[in-house]
């Protein structure tokens, strides 16, 4: 078994790691408390981890996620690619990036890794192209009624808005919705008691 490292022995190792030990030696598995000289922060290191090339967890965590952070001149083109243009230097990739819109023309904060994920930024083009796509034409709508066995008197008003109707069994007029049509319920309150 190996002599125990006194103070003198191992303070030198933490040094050169660009630590500066607060406390007695501890031991070599134990913590040792420390500040770094490089930011200031207070650590516990073990001996062994810095005799084996290890040293402050704060730097450590620093420099890994500087090594990975992108520039303006990388992450620009990813937020023109989808049609936004940066106001702002680049902040990192999940903070907002206030940007302007070149498809509508107003202003959002996306977040660079949202962009980069899904290609899209503008939450207003967003919003209009999910409604676009939502939308049901006219000759669709009718088809529907008809079906379902009302004729339309009017042109189409929307999904969620009564439609004024002609009932083909009874005659009478209704007004069902469009949306009440597509979740299965009938056309005529007159004849669905019959």
């Amino acid at each position: 078994m190996r002599p125990r490292l006194t103070d003198a022995e191992a303070g030198p190792v933490m040094e050169a790691a660009g630590l500066i030990p607060l406390e007695p030696y501890p031991g070599a598995d134990n913590p040792w408390r420390c500040r770094c000289d490089a930011c200031g922060g207070e650590v516990t290191p073990l001996y062994t981890s810095v005799r084996n090339g290890s040293g402050c967890r704060f730097c450590a965590v620093n420099k890994r996620s500087s090594s990975r952070r992108l520039t303006d001149a990388e992450a620009g083109p990813v937020m023109r690619a989808a049609a936004l243009i940066p106001l702002e230097p680049y902040p990192g990739a999940t903070k907002a990036w206030l940007c302007k819109c070149t498809i509508c023309g107003e202003r959002c904060s996306p977040s660079f890794h949202n962009v980069q994920k899904t290609g899209r930024g503008c939450r207003s083009c967003g919003i209009k192209q999910r409604s676009l796509s939502r939308k049901v034409n006219e000759s669709e709508a009718k088809a529907l009624m008809i079906s379902a066995g009302v004729t339309p008197l009017e042109t189409y008003p929307g999904s969620k808005v009564p439609w004024r109707c002609r009932c083909n069994a009874c005659g009478r007029e209704v007004t069902p919705r469009h949306s009440s049509i597509r979740q299965g319920r009938g056309g005529c309150i007159y004849c669905a008691g019959r």
